[in-house]
């Protein structure tokens, strides 16, 4: 019996998807398959249309920019050759495996890229083997503007499917993405122009490959 007043035009409807819950949690659920996440599912029965198009941004002010800036004048590392490196996530089931990384990171410098591996306090702490300085500087990521400001310094990203992965394509990067399974390659918001996403497959097969495909882009 009561009407609500709406003061203003609902003609144009946005629907804004949040993918909160970790999808690795439905590998372990007896269910028939993680096929579609929710959100897209419920746009999909109201016949709503999501925009794969990336519409977020990252910012980050000059003070941030100045940081980054002396912190590569200081580690004498040059923004041409910059290749910012992820690949400790939050679990070993979505991490890349340790020899895998190695081969990356030998392979880039035989190129001759400079290498920084990004790390939060807590994935250094858990990680058992770390790789060799003569390889990569490891950054060990405290403010989360910084870490945006070093990465829109680098030449390209490559990465596991993670926050940093979403800022390097938000900055417009050219980013590499490991997913570990499709079906979070299929829902993935790092999206862009520049974004390669790449499935992970057993002992990592055709990954060095590739990643060669990739700079050759």
């Amino acid at each position: 019996d009561h009407y609500l007043e709406v003061p203003f035009d609902l003609s144009d409807v946005f629907f804004i998807t949040m993918f909160r819950t970790p999808v690795k949690l439905y590998a372990y659920l007896p269910f028939p398959g993680y096929r579609e996440h929710k959100s897209l599912r419920t746009a999909r029965e109201l016949g709503v249309t999501i925009d794969a198009k990336p519409r977020y941004t990252v910012s980050y002010g000059n003070k941030d920019r100045a940081w980054a800036m002396r912190f590569l004048r200081e580690k004498k590392l040059a923004r041409n050759k910059l290749i910012c490196l992820h690949f400790t996530g939050s679990s070993p089931q979505k991490s890349l495996p340790f020899i895998e990384g190695e081969q990356i990171m030998h392979h880039l410098k035989q190129e001759g890229y400079d290498l920084l591996l990004f790390h939060d306090k807590n994935s250094y702490a858990r990680e058992h083997s770390h790789y060799s300085s003569n390889l990569a500087l490891t950054f060990i990521s405290h403010n989360i503007l910084q870490t945006a400001a070093l990465i829109d310094q680098c030449r390209a990203f490559i990465g596991i499917d993670s926050g940093l992965a979403h800022i390097a394509a938000a900055l417009n990067k050219k980013t590499f993405v490991i997913y570990f399974r499709e079906i979070w390659r299929k829902n993935s918001l790092a999206l862009g122009n520049y974004v390669y996403p790449y499935t992970y497959r057993k002992q990592g097969q055709y990954l060095l490959r590739e990643l060669k495909s990739f700079f050759q882009h």
